[in-house]
């Protein structure tokens, strides 16, 4: 008699999170849905809640020890930031990138990017019209110096890691006044260029 209850208790179970996952299969991203399988398999797994608990914790340290590897950098040409400040926010918030290279931003209102992206030091160099300009949003906590370029609509900067990384934001409509070969001088072999 227990033992019927125990497989009825069981199946209703099984059947509620069977119901469950195929409601969330299409909700969630596949990544996400697959991280949300692999959490409810190791909770069945494990013998104990402190088994469990431990276990998480490692895979946590290894992911920071992993994620600490990569910057992730967002490159976009927002075509003038006082009309794109909703999409540009989404995917800050969305992405949570180290780095944020913007053109064409147009006119900067420094007060209010110090305020929407305050985890970031903000960075500007202007264009050679109203429509023009890069704006360069990086994480705080990351070291930076800014190299010295006098081409409008081009920003560069090096930001210190293990391995320095210079980074070339640029804006480059096709009535720029410089040419492609007047930025060679700031390629290195840790550069990116984020047109």
């Amino acid at each position: 008699m227990i033992k019927d209850s125990c497989n009825n208790l069981n199946y209703k179970y099984e059947h509620k999170l069977n119901c469950f996952l195929d409601q969330t299969r299409n909700t969630l991203v596949p990544k996400d849905f697959s991280l949300l399988t692999e959490v409810i398999t190791e909770w069945h797994a494990a013998s104990s809640f402190n088994e469990l608990l431990i276990q998480w914790k490692r895979h946590h340290k290894s992911f920071q020890q992993q994620s600490s590897n990569y910057i992730h950098l967002l490159c976009f040409n927002v075509r003038g930031l006082e009309l794109r400040w909703g999409e540009v926010c989404l995917l800050v918030e969305k992405h949570h990138s180290d780095i944020l290279v913007l053109g064409e931003v147009g006119h900067i209102d420094f007060s209010l990017v110090g305020a929407a992206f305050s985890n970031y030091g903000v960075y500007y160099q202007a264009g050679e019209n109203s429509h023009g300009g890069v704006l360069v949003l990086i994480r705080k906590d990351m070291t930076v110096t800014r190299i010295s370029c006098a081409l409008p609509n081009v920003y560069v900067i090096d930001i210190h890691l293990r391995e320095p990384i210079r980074i070339i934001a640029l804006y480059a409509p096709a009535s720029k006044s410089w040419n492609w070969t007047d930025i060679t001088s700031f390629i290195t072999e840790y550069g990116l260029k984020c047109p």
